[in-house]
This record gives structure tokens, sequence and C-alpha cells, in this order.
């Protein structure tokens, strides 16, 4: 969590937050699917966070990829736009209660220039073919977009 968060968490609490994130579908150039699996519910995920100030969303989807996996990414193009409170609005463990808009992006995996920080458990790439496989333990928030980035369908998508 950034120093801006944290700010704001000081002075609201637990209270619901409606926030920008941004993250990317990211693939190798032989189609795998690189997921993290998420250090604070156990559950495999896109890469991505907050965007912070200053910051745009597509700066904030290579940094998270970086921060999150090691590895350095190239946006190939938007994937979408999910806002929908079903999908996107959850409670932390610690109790802290997000809703985002998130823009997901697709992306090309260049290469791994370090480590993964303590957001994350294990960095794994899945081909399309195990997707379907381990969907239920994927975050609920990153199930569509995963399989919208797997789908034939060229045009960004506004869920």
């Amino acid at each position: 969590m950034d120093a801006y968060i944290r700010g704001l968490r000081a002075k609201i609490g637990h209270d619901l937050i409606k926030a920008p994130g941004s993250g990317v579908v990211a693939r190798t150039e032989d189609g795998r699917v690189m997921l993290v699996r998420r250090s604070d519910n156990g559950l495999w995920g896109v890469v991505g966070g907050w965007v912070s100030p200053g910051e745009s969303v597509a700066e904030t989807a290579v940094r998270e990829a970086m921060e999150e996996t090691g590895h350095e990414v190239e946006i190939v193009r938007l994937l979408g736009v999910y806002s929908h409170p079903d999908i996107t609005r959850g409670t932390y463990p610690n109790g802290d209660q997000a809703e985002f808009v998130n823009t997901i992006f697709e992306a090309r995996v260049v290469r791994q220039v370090g480590g993964f920080d303590d957001e994350t458990l294990e960095v794994r790439f899945f081909t399309p073919d195990e997707i379907p496989a381990i969907i239920d333990e994927v975050q609920r928030a990153d199930r569509q977009p995963i399989l919208d980035a797997l789908s034939s369908e060229a045009r960004p998508f506004i869920r």
C-alpha cells in the first residue's frame, strides 16, 4: 500500500473507497498467461493495483507488473474497463473496503529483471488450456479480464 492510500486510510479507517485501478493480463510469446498468487488471500490474479497520484493508468500497469512479478512488460492494447460493483467491490483481509474502476491492458512479457514483492507468493505462467481448471482459484475481479484476453474479440470490453 502506497503512502497516498495509507494517508486516506488514516483518515477514514476501513470505510469504502471508490478508486482507479490498473493492471495487465500479460502473455508470453508462446501465449502463456502470467498470473500471481496473492499473499493477502492466496488466490490467483492478474497483476495490478491502485493508480497513484501523478501516474497514468498505463504507467501503473507497467509498474505493478515489475513490482509484483519482477517482469518487464510492454502494453499491447487496452483490454477493457471493469467497473461493475459486483466484481470490483471487496473487503481486504484487514477490513479495508474498496471498489475499483479497473483499466486492464493486454501486455507482452518482455523479460524477467528481478524478484517479486511481498504482495506475491508465486508467479506462474498458464497455458490457455489450463485456465478453465483454475478459474475458481482466481479472485473474482480478475476472472472476466482473463477470459476476455483469451477470447478472439479484439475490441475493448466495458464491464
